[in-house]
């Protein structure tokens, strides 16, 4: 599993070896992919995991036109997706205002309410 986002140092990697590559950063599995990487075991896959398969399944079939819409679409998702997550992670590691909470949820809210017009 490689969450490095480094496409470069990954590619080496895959020149030089034989390994079964895995991408760990969501937002970067179709660059891996076309770097030689088989799949991906992510974060947000946990909500997305449908639309990443359809788009890991797309490229295997040299559907690339239609691996790039997916990816685009889910790249988006992605983005969202680990903000929430960072959001929550802020919220365990340290002692937050009230304010900056309600601040931070209404932003990630309206983030999604975007989300959901632009589709």
């Amino acid at each position: 599993k490689d969450a490095k986002a480094d496409l470069v140092a990954s590619s080496w990697v895959l020149a030089r070896t034989d390994l079964a590559y895995y991408s760990g950063e969501d937002a970067l599995t179709l660059s891996l992919l076309a770097v030689g990487a088989v799949g991906l075991i992510g974060t947000s896959t946990h909500l997305t995991g449908s639309g990443a398969k359809q788009m890991i399944e797309a490229y295997a079939q040299s559907r690339t036109a239609d691996a790039l819409a997916l990816h685009r679409g889910l790249v988006t998702l992605d983005t969202h997706i680990e903000k929430l997550f960072d959001f929550f992670f802020l919220l365990k590691a340290a002692p937050v205002s009230a304010t900056f909470v309600a601040f931070a949820l209404l932003s990630f809210v309206f983030s999604i309410f975007e989300l959901s017009i632009e589709r």
